[in-house]
Formats: structure tokens, sequence, C-alpha cells
């Protein structure tokens, strides 16, 4: 008769030890899985900073597409405002930039030749 309520005490212990889990090691799979998350990073992080370089060499063609058009403008110097804005549009084509933007810069420049 003793030996049931042992047997069921090793019973009750053996489904609770077999209930904990052992927590896992770092497996291959999760450290995979790191370094394409950092790799993924790395990646975004290089494609913002070229995206912002793009960016702000676009503003400083804007920059000079607005200078040239304040130049022509200008009431104070009439003589010297188209001088002006050709070193400016000229300037802007010098910046290596996209297709779209090159295009806006060659259309300027063809717009002063007409004035």
């Amino acid at each position: 008769m003793r030996a049931v309520p042992v047997f069921l005490i090793l019973i009750v212990m053996a489904t609770s030890l077999s209930g904990q889990r052992v927590p896992p090691g770092r497996s291959s799979r999760n450290q995979s899985n790191t370094m394409n998350a950092e790799m993924s990073i790395k990646q975004a992080a290089q494609q913002l900073g070229a995206e912002k370089k793009a960016f702000e060499r676009d503003i400083e063609v804007l920059r000079h597409l607005r200078a040239a058009d304040e130049a022509m403008t200008d009431p104070m110097q009439p003589t010297t405002s188209v001088q002006k804005a050709y070193e400016e549009v000229g300037a802007a084509k010098a910046l290596v930039t996209d297709f779209l933007v090159k295009q806006g810069v060659v259309r300027m420049d063809e717009e002063l030749e007409r004035a």
C-alpha cells in the first residue's frame, strides 16, 4: 500500500520535470538571422547615404538656378544680369545630377538664350 503513494509522487515529479524546458543555446539559425539583419541595416544605411547625397546635389543645382533667376530680375544691373545668369546656369550644369534634373538645367539654358 505504501508503494502506491510513492509511485504517485514519482509520477508527479517526473511530469513536472519533463514540463520544464531547458533554455536553448544560440543556434546557427539565430546567428544567421542576426547576420542577415545586420547586413540589411548596413545596406539601408548605405542607400540612405547615397540618396541624401543625391538630394543635396539637386538642392545645390536649384540654388544655382534660383540665383540665375534672381540675376535676370535684378533691375539695378541689367547689363550684367544675363552674364550672371549664364554663369549660374553653367555652374548648375557642372554638377553631376540625374537625367531629369539635367534636362531641367538644359531647358533653363535654352530659355536664357531666348531672352
